[in-house]
């Protein structure tokens, strides 16, 4: 059991491990967004966006839902959005 939570920690740490990830997740934080909209917001390509946001929903940190031609993605679970504040909180003090 301790084996396989350590296997799924280390799944979405991995999925963490890029600053567009990073990003997404920040962008995302308490809402829900397009994948145009997040593409928009951190201006990047919708083909580069939708890898990343495919990594993210595959190990669950994202899910979609697809409204008419948009998918919509949002934060699964608010866990991921504390442990972002606590790596700023480490890694990006206020100055």
């Amino acid at each position: 059991m301790i084996d396989e939570n350590v296997k799924m920690a280390a799944r979405c740490l991995k999925a963490l491990a890029h600053p567009t990830r990073l990003k997404i997740i920040a962008v995302l934080e308490d809402r829900e967004m397009s994948v145009q909209q997040i593409s928009d917001a951190l201006n990047l390509s919708q083909s580069s966006m939708s890898q990343h946001l495919n990594l993210l929903k595959d190990r669950n940190a994202l899910e979609s839902r697809r409204a008419g031609s948009q998918v919509f993605y949002r934060v699964i679970d608010k866990k991921i959005l504390k442990l972002i504040e606590l790596m700023q909180d480490i890694f990006c003090p206020p100055r």
